[in-house]
């Protein structure tokens, strides 16, 4: 709905009940968009409604009487709007009064509305409805559904002794007044709709969608309708074959579809991604091959056939898993069926080691189905999978004390710690150690009171400057994230890309890549402060792309550096998958804790829990000072 008012109104109670004109509006709109609101009570927004809210902000604020037409007393206000009023009145003549959110209603005409602006003088009124967005480029310069919510207004006035002959609708995208003249087709339209409307209003029949309309694209209720597809069902009739129609799924079980919906918008091919474009911005990326990135974070992969079918399908299913040595385990379901050939058998396991024969309508059978496939898992699943890589567990003794600092800023979420540091204490208790928790105000108020330094410190990265600076030289320290990049990824190999940093220039293009889809806010830490820091190191501007989610570039051959989250919502196969992608692309990685620690100058202080990690990036930074690359080291 990219026109309208871009809020729902309450369906009249019966069918004498006035009729709001904003109802009236929408059913010119679309007479499906009109049940769909008033009859079923379904709304949506979109970024045309939130958009239309904010113009109407201001003549919302305040319900106005309109001054009686019969009356010769002056008006007490003519503050005019130079936007949105009339033109000037001729020398002269009393200004016209102004008066905002006027409500009005009529059991003549069964109509009720609040108008945004009303400009009066002695007895004649005009309407003046706001719309978002721009004049349309039609002969009218309007909508028909805006002259229709108008006109109505104007019979409104009207009904309570006003002449009323024409209206304004006033564009706030340009900032134009649009004059709409009150002709007798225009009012016989507009009681034709009311007629409609209020017939429709007290019916329970979902009418049809509009047929390849433009108004459907800017629909917030397009998602709910779905005219498109429910034109399509409508069009197979008893014979599917009497007309094509088009499909709205892929023809393939291993891909997925591309909607794009912009108007302007164009599709393009770049390397194996689509680009959508619009005007020269990209507004959307898809990898042509997005499904096979699963492979890159299975630990087991479980194929199901059915017996005596194998094709090439399955064949690249576990083409796949070999290239990336993740086991397979093979189920054969539909025994009841079909009994599986002894051939059939001999090539699938020859494929296969393990093989599981079962028919998932066997309730009998089931639990030792279970028990199988169980025990297929365990022979196949990783070791870091049964005893995954600790956290903080070797790095605390027996009854030793871990304080954790956490910021409870905007990103924190409400009534609740987040996984990284949740986890970090559920590992330090069951290794039989305590945890303080502390916010980084009160850090070195909890540090004063302890009778022994802590031994171990781990913080919010985005409060490393602070923690370095509060915690004795003699304590250990680190931040989450950097344990995050040893539990789930190779914080060696992340360490030595930390130490590219000193190597980039102005220019340079790096990638941020985060495992979460998270809303942003205004100062987030991967698209706002990690750019702004490392910017300020670097001393000029720097190409920054995020990629977020599941979501990550095919192609890393035109970074620089790659900076990746610390990955908690990532399986481990799947984190060190994205390292080694960067490794044979020959394209530096490291992490968010190490990239905000190496541009606050204190990363050898928040890697001394780690020799093996400082060493590789001591050892890189001489690389990078041998060969003249870099600028002084920062100090610790």
């Amino acid at each position: 709905m990219s026109d309208l008012d871009p809020s729902p109104s309450p369906a009249p109670p019966d069918d004498d009940a006035a009729l709001p004109v904003r109802m009236l509006s929408e059913f010119a709109y679309c007479p499906r968009l009109f049940h769909l609101m008033h009859v079923e009570g379904r709304w949506d927004d979109n970024a045309y409604t939130v958009e239309g809210r904010a113009v109407h902000r201001r003549v919302d604020q305040l319900d106005h009487v309109l001054p009686d037409p019969s009356s010769d007393t002056p008006p007490e206000s003519a503050a005019a709007d130079i936007d949105q009023a009339p033109a000037p009145p001729a020398a002269g003549d009393e200004p016209p009064q102004i008066s905002r959110s006027v409500p009005l209603s009529s059991t003549a005409l069964g109509l009720c509305a609040k108008l945004d602006l009303v400009s009066t003088a002695d007895d004649q009124a005009v309407p003046v409805e706001t719309k978002r967005g721009s004049v349309p480029d039609n002969p009218e310069r309007s909508w028909e559904p805006q002259r229709v919510q108008l006109m109505a207004q104007g019979l409104l006035l009207r009904e309570h002794g006003y002449r009323c002959d024409h209206g304004i609708l006033y564009f706030a995208g340009s900032r134009t007044r649009v004059a709409v003249a009150f002709t007798a087709e225009l009012e016989a339209a507009t009681r034709r709709y009311l007629a409609q409307a209020r017939q429709a209003a007290t019916s329970a029949t979902l009418p049809p969608p509009l047929d390849d309309s433009p108004r459907c694209r800017g629909c917030s209720l397009a998602g709910l309708c779905l005219p498109d597809e429910t034109l399509a069902l409508r069009a197979v009739g008893p014979d599917p074959a009497c007309r094509e129609v088009r499909r709205f799924y892929p023809a393939r079980d291993d891909a997925q579809p591309l909607y794009v919906q912009q108007q302007g918008a164009v599709v393009g091919k770049s390397g194996e991604r689509l680009v959508v474009r619009c005007h020269q911005q990209v507004l959307a990326e898809a990898r042509l091959k997005k499904t096979v990135g699963i492979f890159d974070r299975s630990d087991v992969i479980t194929l199901v056939v059915e017996p005596n079918a194998w094709t090439d399908y399955e064949e690249k299913i576990l083409e796949e898993a070999r290239k990336r040595e993740v086991p397979p385990v093979v189920v054969v379901n539909k025994i009841d069926l079909e009994t599986p050939s002894a051939d059939f058998l001999r090539r699938v396991r020859s494929r296969s080691p393990r093989v599981l024969l079962c028919s998932s309508v066997d309730f009998e059978g089931r639990d030792r189905a279970v028990d199988q496939y169980k025990k297929f898992l365990i022979e196949v699943c990783p070791d870091d999978f049964l005893k995954p890589p600790p956290l903080v567990g070797d790095l605390l003794p027996e009854a030793g004390l871990a304080v954790l600092i956490v910021p409870i800023d905007l990103q924190a979420p409400k009534g609740r710690l987040i996984l990284p540091q949740v986890q970090t204490i559920r590992e330090a208790l069951d290794f039989d150690a305590s945890v303080m928790v502390v916010k980084e105000r009160e850090y070195a108020h909890a540090l004063a009171n302890l009778k022994a330094m802590p031994n171990l410190v781990v913080c919010d990265s985005q409060v490393v400057l602070k923690m370095v600076a509060d915690t004795p030289e003699g304590a250990p320290c680190t931040t989450f994230s950097i344990l995050f990049a040893r539990n789930k990824g190779d914080l060696v190999e992340l360490a030595r890309g930390a130490a590219v940093i000193e190597t980039l220039k102005p220019g340079d293009r790096v990638l941020i890549a985060e495992a979460c889809s998270h809303h942003a806010i205004e100062d987030d830490i991967g698209r706002v402060k990690i750019p702004r820091w490392v910017r300020q190191y670097v001393g000029g501007d720097l190409r920054i792309d995020v990629f977020s989610g599941r979501d990550y570039p095919e192609n890393l051959k035109d970074y620089r550096l790659v900076i990746h989250c610390g990955g908690c919502m990532l399986t481990r196969r799947e984190m060190l998958a994205r390292i080694q992608k960067a490794r044979e692309e020959k394209v530096p990685i490291t992490n968010y804790g190490l990239s905000i620690s190496f541009s606050q100058g204190v990363i050898r202080r928040t890697l001394s829990p780690f020799p093996a990690a400082l060493d590789a990036f001591q050892r890189e930074m001489g690389k990078i000072r041998k060969a003249g690359k870099g600028r002084p080291l920062p100090a610790a």
